[in-house]
């Protein structure tokens, strides 16, 4: 696995991995699950435990906008080039975008939305 250094902390690059122990569907990749995921909880994510750094958090959003707050200038989304070199592909370095950076393009895609009358109110929980 591949480490990121940022803050003196380091990051994996890698959060998941495909399952070994369950064959794919034909026409479908093995599935794909957290490396912080037990394996006897693959198939039982309801009683899986959170892991104890989590604290408040149990959704996507969450986690982001904690992650936002204490860090926002880790790197939060790679990508990455790739070429064909001799009939191989060939992948370039990650290139990063802080949780400060998708959170200001998040934010004025949104803005932009509204702007142009593009999301239609609905009447949903406020969470």
């Amino acid at each position: 696995m591949v480490e990121q250094t940022y803050d003196r902390r380091e990051f994996p690059i890698q959060y998941a991995s495909f399952r070994k122990d369950k064959e794919a569907e034909p026409g479908y990749s093995r599935e794909l699950v957290s490396d912080l995921l037990k394996p006897e909880f693959y198939d039982d994510l309801d009683n899986a435990p959170w892991p104890s750094d989590c604290g408040e958090c149990r959704t996507f959003m969450d986690f982001f906008k904690r992650n936002l707050s204490e860090t926002p200038e880790a790197p939060f989304f790679g990508t990455r080039a790739s070429t064909i070199e001799n009939g191989k592909t060939v992948f370039a370095e990650y290139e990063w975008l802080s949780y400060q950076d998708v959170d200001k393009i998040v934010t004025n895609l949104a803005k932009g939305m509204q702007t142009l009358d593009l999301c239609p109110e609905i009447d949903a929980e406020d969470t």
